[in-house]
């Protein structure tokens, strides 16, 4: 049962956190004296998309815009008796609140005065700790494999010390999909444990159901700009012992751009090895994307309403695996012929082959000839060795090590193929809706014998939609919602295939499939019982709903959050596994284990030191409930107290089904 308790601790060891992938604009309209200017009309404008809101300043001046996707703005602010008043604001960051002081003068309406903000210096809404790494930074330092979480390294309090089992590119729920030998980074954050940071993409959660990595791998020009948060004070957000890496994509807007890109690595271009006279390395990675107004001709025009962004991404990597030396049976040693075995041990200077004995006689008696007579060899077990342990292919003599006789050298082969799709619709001044959707589909095959390979792929997908409805000018509502899942499937199948062995009458405990057969100085071949697959995937599922409400000096917000997160393991045929080893003690002379006996010898006499057999098959869930209510309570213009109230109720884990046999 330890597997469960594990899976139960890392499941519930990180809190969810609900963050939100848009920004907010608040502050006060006073005049020249500093008095508040209550009525006034504060319109505020995406000035890449022409989408705008309009609130009411109240009693107290103050006004509150909230739910803006990050990007460039500009604040107008009309009252009678004043000259209109317009603020442009270069950037509203990611989960940004923005308290801007306008400032207006005596005066008609038909007179503006315009002014550029260059942002707040010091952050007067929250206390939050985080730093907002912009798109030129996103965009434009190179990096290896375009993997976003190397810019991660740039936030202030980022150590570069990992504890977590995903720190390292690779296949499974707890490695981090990329393409290979790129650059990972998971640092702990104000000295946390990394194991406990926190990924959301466009405010879904983005994070594996046991690691502390991403579920999709977001293509880095589809980015908009990222957060790497530290602490929070808003009760909307709940508590991560770690970072939370909060990342937003493009929206589309009125104007189309597009962009496409090719990254090449080839060994052609490198200094070839000395002596080796091996170029083996081919990586490409390729993509485009596209964003601006739905227009279809004669039909619809999209301006200042409906946007799109599409993108792709692919990678295609082949390099030559680092070639290594195996020992395998001999085409005499499997006829049951031992006399001139590679397994031997030293008389004196002289290396004398390992002599076999039947272990039916009481006392054993020696083979005649080191010599397994045909009719005690067992036919399936020989027939498995033949069907997938590799056949002599080198001359170890030629290297000193006359065990190895087997070459194993194969390539690496790894693509993936990711696509972006994201509408952002404005159906009406008091209703907008965004959809975004990002899959990969990832693949990897290597080489483990000259006979067998790993097949590996991955399925990452996460889907976000929002829809955010104005009552009034002081009263909002939005709604949200996420799902990663995490698919991965492992194949670790022969290239005969596994219907021979069958043929051959041999079966596993727990399915028809091939068992392992680890065999004492022999390469070993891994099998498994679903046949030869390894099924596993990890989902989450995240909604929330929001209401804000601005009433005189106070910013109220209140909702309620739920996730539902889940992981299974052998969802389609058991994940099983049967091991059959094979050890010098059956054929040896009963009490020299080393100098008689052949691990190969005992396997053709069909008799395993040990058998195990196992089967591990679970669907693990639980859910999490977080209601709260927040105030920030504009005391003075450019001082804000924040106060609220939250609860994490986690439901006990449910346990759907659980199978762990291990018997031996």
């Amino acid at each position: 049962m330890l597997c469960l308790v594990a899976l139960l601790v890392v499941l519930g060891g990180r809190e969810a956190r609900a963050q939100s992938s848009t920004g907010q604009i608040l502050g006060t309209v006073v005049d020249t004296t500093g008095a508040v200017v209550p009525g006034a009309t504060v319109t505020v404008t995406n000035t890449a998309t022409n989408v705008s809101q309009s609130v009411i300043t109240t009693g107290a001046g103050g006004y509150f815009v909230p739910q803006l996707i990050p990007g460039p703005y500009s604040i107008k602010v009309e009252a009678s008796g004043f000259a209109t008043s317009v603020v442009n604001v270069d950037a509203l960051q990611v989960n940004q609140a923005l308290n801007e002081i306008v400032t207006l003068k005596l005066g008609s309406a038909s007179e503006t005065v315009e002014v550029t903000s260059s942002g707040e210096v010091l952050q007067t809404a929250s206390s939050e700790v985080g730093v907002v790494v912009d798109p030129e930074q996103v965009h434009d330092i190179p990096l290896n494999g375009r993997n976003f979480t190397t810019l991660l390294t740039l936030a202030p309090g980022a150590g570069p010390v990992s504890t977590a089992q995903s720190s390292s590119i690779g296949f499974g729920p707890i490695s981090s999909v990329g393409i290979p030998g790129s650059s990972l980074a998971q640092p702990a954050l104000q000295g946390q444990w990394n194991r406990m940071n926190f990924y959301t993409l466009d405010g879904a959660i983005n994070s594996a159901a046991i690691s502390s990595s991403y579920v999709v791998l977001p293509m880095i020009d589809s980015i908009q700009e990222f957060k790497v948060q530290s602490h929070s004070d808003n009760a909307e957000f709940g508590g991560v012992l770690g970072g939370v890496v909060n990342v937003t994509t493009k929206p589309g807007g009125n104007a189309f751009h597009g962009s496409t890109w090719e990254y090449v690595r080839n060994s052609a271009f490198d200094a070839n090895v000395a002596y080796t006279n091996v170029n083996g390395l081919h990586q490409n990675q390729f993509g485009g994307l596209v964003d601006g107004p739905v227009r279809i001709p004669r039909l619809y025009n999209g301006k200042d309403r409906t946007f799109f962004t599409f993108g792709y991404e692919g990678w295609r990597y082949n390099s030559n695996n680092s070639a290594h030396y195996d020992t395998v049976p001999t085409d005499a040693e499997l006829s049951g012929d031992f006399s001139n075995s590679l397994l031997t041990h030293n008389v004196g200077t002289t290396a004398v082959p390992n002599v076999i004995y039947d272990p039916t006689q009481a006392p054993r008696t020696a083979f005649s000839g080191n010599t397994i007579p045909s009719g005690r060899i067992d036919a399936t077990a020989q027939k498995y060795v033949k069907t997938y342990f590799d056949s002599p292919n080198f001359n170890g003599a030629t290297i000193g090590n006359v065990r190895a006789n087997d070459l194993i050298a194969g390539s690496l082969t790894n693509n993936d193929d990711t696509y972006h799709v994201r509408i952002d619709e404005t159906v009406n001044q008091n209703n907008s809706i965004f959809f975004r959707y990002t899959r990969m589909t990832y693949m990897d095959v290597s080489p483990d014998t000259n006979k067998m390979s790993s097949n590996a792929a991955e399925h990452p997908v996460n889907y976000a939609a929002g829809f955010a409805h104005t009552f009034t000018s002081n009263l909002l509502a939005d709604l949200h919602f996420g799902y990663a899942k995490l698919n991965y499937l492992q194949a670790d199948l022969p290239n005969p295939g596994i219907s021979t062995i069958q043929a051959a009458g041999f079966s596993s405990l727990f399915n028809p499939g091939y068992p392992s057969f680890s065999i004492s100085g022999q390469s070993g071949i891994a099998g498994s019982d679903s046949p030869g697959t390894l099924d596993r995937y990890a989902k989450n599922f995240s909604a929330s709903g929001n209401v804000s409400y601005l009433r005189g000096k106070h910013e109220l917000r209140a909702g309620m959050q739920f996730m539902f997160v889940g992981y299974a393991n052998g969802t389609g045929a058991t994940t099983g596994n049967t091991v059959y080893d094979f050890w010098n003690n059956q054929s040896s002379n009963g009490t020299d284990t080393t100098d008689t006996g052949n691990g190969l010898a005992s396997t053709l006499l069909g008799y395993p030191a040990e058998l195990s057999s196992s089967v591990q098959r679970f669907n693990l869930k639980y859910r999490v409930y977080a209601p709260y209510v927040q105030d920030r309570w504009k005391l003075l213009p450019r001082l804000v107290v924040n106060f609220g109230l939250r609860v994490d109720y986690f439901r006990e884990p449910l346990l759907k089904f659980f199978t762990c046999i291990e018997l031996g």
